[in-house]
């Protein structure tokens, strides 16, 4: 049975099997390459911060290339997850350069931010992990068609509010770029959803392990938890620079 899921990338279909792998996924060989992922991460955002801090007109090259090149990687590991391996990191990569660049350019307009933003999300990680470890939280049928309408809803409204914005109306842009009250309670409702997912991401990885799902798999269920921790980060930025803008 096809279980839905907040995040297309991990589905059940792409871990049923019915071959017996000598290398088998694990949720601790994906827990170590999500630390691996995040390290690269890590590496390639300070030395995008550090182009960003010689010349800040590199913002628009290092943007455009993270997001391009990190969607790029994305896909392919999405579609080929047997490139995990290679498409994985690359995308950890990319998104490196991206996050660097626009944090470099919160921390610009409300210093402090960037920290700010990194101890929040890794703070809600870890939480998320002890709730779900703790079976407080549960990723029953129920709970995941909920957080897949929801992200899919969402997603929606971006892509919405960014065509509409290319022919002139941004009332939508301004919605969930402002500082209202309505701009700051949207932003929260998507910082939530973003947490919630990685309670589905957790629930389809140890389905991956107890199917006995092929060792490159590992790579594809740590880029899933990276995809989730990135769109929380820059959630968790937009929130903290619209409360910022309003002292």
């Amino acid at each position: 049975m096809s279980i839905i899921k907040g995040n297309p990338m991990l589905t059940e279909e792409r871990f049923a099997t019915d071959v017996v792998y000598e290398d088998s996924m694990t949720v601790k060989g994906t827990a170590q390459k999500t630390g691996i992922l995040f390290a690269i991460l890590m590496f390639t955002g300070s030395i995008s911060w550090s182009m960003m801090n010689t010349n800040p007109g590199m913002s628009g090259v290092l943007t455009l290339l993270g997001a391009i090149g990190g969607l790029i990687a994305l896909l392919v590991g999405m579609f080929r997850p047997g490139t995990g391996r290679i498409a994985a990191p690359l995308y950890a990569a990319f998104e490196g350069l991206f996050l660097g660049a626009i944090s470099f350019m919160f921390e610009g307009m409300y210093a402090g931010i960037v920290m700010q933003a990194v101890l929040l999300t890794l703070g809600v990680l870890l939480v998320m992990i002890g709730l779900y470890s703790g079976r407080i939280i549960r990723a029953s049928n129920t709970f995941i068609k909920v957080i897949t309408v929801s992200t899919i809803a969402v997603c929606g409204f971006y892509i919405f509010s960014w065509v509409a914005a290319l022919f002139g109306f941004n009332t939508l842009m301004e919605f969930h770029e402002g500082n209202s009250l309505l701009s700051i309670g949207f932003s929260l409702f998507v910082v939530v959803l973003a947490a919630l997912n990685f309670v589905v991401d957790f629930d389809m990885i140890e389905r991956g392990e107890e199917m006995g799902a092929p060792g490159h798999m590992e790579w594809f269920g740590a880029m899933s938890v990276m995809v989730t921790l990135i769109w929380l980060y820059v959630n968790i930025l937009r929130l903290l620079s619209k409360l910022s803008s309003r002292d």
